[in-house]
């Protein structure tokens, strides 16, 4: 049995509500006890959306997405020193609670970028031959077949129109840090998606402004926009997540604007790979009202 020295990154964190590493586990670190030989991110099941035609051969199929993913490692438990096979299996086991929702970082080759992908446990396999050694097999299945970017891009657009809205007529009780304002006011920015599968960027719209709007320019077709009856204050910020498709104050989930949006205007997009230019175009606005836009490279 041969060691395979691949891939170059292959570890599984924890990751609590605010995006820090809670728990960690190298699964390409030999003093625990791994040794992989095999690593496979099954591609996607294809979700079809099929009908059978009435009155011709063959099916009406609106298929587009996929479902979810089986990511698999396969590789040997060893005892090394100071540390028993046993202890090598428990750790892993610790990972497979289906409760958990994990995420496995992993990078095929060096040079290339890292990428994370979610999971919930499935299946754990390390039958106990030998004296000091057993192959194991682990399978997870992730939900959203979709892997992520470990970093996360940023981009400030200006708003687009002339604003006349003041800020709050009193001072907050805690400070707010806004973000750096950068040069234009056309309303205008492009992003890129480094990746080649589209992304679910957020969105944080600083106040002060009203009737909030980001346009989906080039490709056409999103837009996320807000009726003229939601007021962001000064020193406060909305948060869109368009995956979840929630829009929260302050990303408080006790604070939702989500009955605010303008359903018959806004349809629900992703920045495709590639570069996607939006728009910001709130219908009033004044200073420091500005877009944060914030997104993860995405990969199949």
């Amino acid at each position: 049995m041969a060691y395979c020295d691949m891939p170059a990154t292959l570890r599984l964190e924890q990751v609590d509500a605010t995006g820090n590493v809670t728990a960690t586990l190298d699964l390409m670190d030999e003093t625990r006890g791994y040794r992989v030989n095999s690593f496979d991110l099954a591609f996607p099941t294809v979700r079809e959306v099929v009908a059978a035609l009435p009155t011709r051969d063959g099916d009406y199929d609106t298929t587009r997405l996929f479902g979810p993913r089986v990511v698999t490692v396969a590789g040997w438990l060893t005892a090394v020193a100071g540390l028993p096979r046993q202890q090598a299996w428990q750790d892993l086991a610790q990972w497979c609670q289906p409760r958990l929702r994990p995420r496995l970082v992993y990078q095929f080759d060096a040079g290339m970028p890292v990428y994370a992908i979610g999971l919930r446990g499935s299946q754990l396999a390390a039958p106990f031959v030998e004296r000091y050694t057993s192959d194991f097999t682990v399978s997870w299945v992730a939900p959203d077949p979709v892997a992520y970017g470990l970093v996360q891009h940023s981009q400030i657009v200006q708003p687009q129109s002339s604003g006349t809205l003041g800020g709050r007529a009193y001072p907050l009780a805690f400070p707010r840090t806004y973000p750096a304002p950068s040069p234009g006011g056309s309303g205008m920015g492009t992003l890129v998606n480094g990746g080649d599968y589209p992304t679910w960027p957020t969105f944080r719209i600083f106040g002060p402004c009203t009737a909030p709007a980001v346009i989906w320019v080039t490709p056409a077709g999103g837009a996320v926009v807000f009726t003229s009856g939601l007021s962001v204050a000064a020193g406060d910020y909305l948060e869109v997540n368009t995956f979840d498709q929630t829009a929260y104050v302050n990303g408080l989930t006790t604070a939702s604007r989500y009955n605010y949006l303008d359903f018959a205007q806004t349809v629900w997009q992703p920045f495709y790979a590639g570069a996607t230019t939006i728009r910001f175009a709130p219908g009033t606005w004044s200073s420091p009202c500005q877009l944060l836009v914030l997104w993860n490279d995405a990969t199949l």
